[in-house]
């Protein structure tokens, strides 16, 4: 079934009946193993839905974390800051902001020929996106290797991948086939 890679490491509900595991055995060649059977649910994206809606006490919930800003980045030219020396940014500790700040700009200097990247969890609203969509629309060469499947959330990851397709950027993806 695969075309590529053996499966390394295969979680299943504890309850799975045989029965299916044996079949999970056959069809994607995995051995027994290195499948692990979970007390529990396996996919907890779940939770992230309860953020907000469960009042819990003070020393049970962590603070929201508030990245430090570099605005130096964000008040100038970002490609001189990098002529200038190196940068580092240490997320999520850091802002995101600088980086957003680095491909707006490369999407509008007429000296950036091409953008690649690769983007992994990328938000519904992403900025990224529509500075990426800007960068094709104005010339400028936009290539990016994407993994669909990340956060489960590939409705999202296919969406913004379309769109970037249809401003001619070239799409690498994790599918294979």
């Amino acid at each position: 079934m695969r075309e590529r890679g053996n499966v390394i490491h295969l979680d299943v509900e504890a309850g799975i009946s045989d029965r299916l595991i044996a079949k999970l055995f056959d069809r994607l060649s995995v051995s027994q193993e290195n499948v692990y059977r979970v007390n529990g649910p396996i996919d907890l994206t779940f939770l992230s839905k309860l953020v907000g809606k469960i009042d819990a006490p003070g020393d049970m919930v962590y603070s929201a974390n508030r990245p430090f800003i570099q605005y130096e980045l964000l008040e100038h030219s970002i490609f001189d800051a990098m002529r200038a020396g190196d940068i580092f940014l240490h997320h999520p500790y850091e802002s995101f902001d600088p980086v957003i700040e680095l491909i707006r700009q490369a999407s509008r200097d007429p000296q950036v020929l091409a953008i690649k990247m690769t983007l992994y969890r990328v938000s519904g609203h992403s900025p990224i996106i529509r500075y990426l969509e800007k960068a094709a629309e104005n010339g400028k060469q936009v290539t990016v290797l994407v993994e669909l499947k990340a956060r489960f959330d590939e409705e999202n990851n296919i969406n913004w991948a379309q769109k970037l397709e249809k401003r001619d950027a070239m799409l690498f993806t994790d599918l294979l086939g």
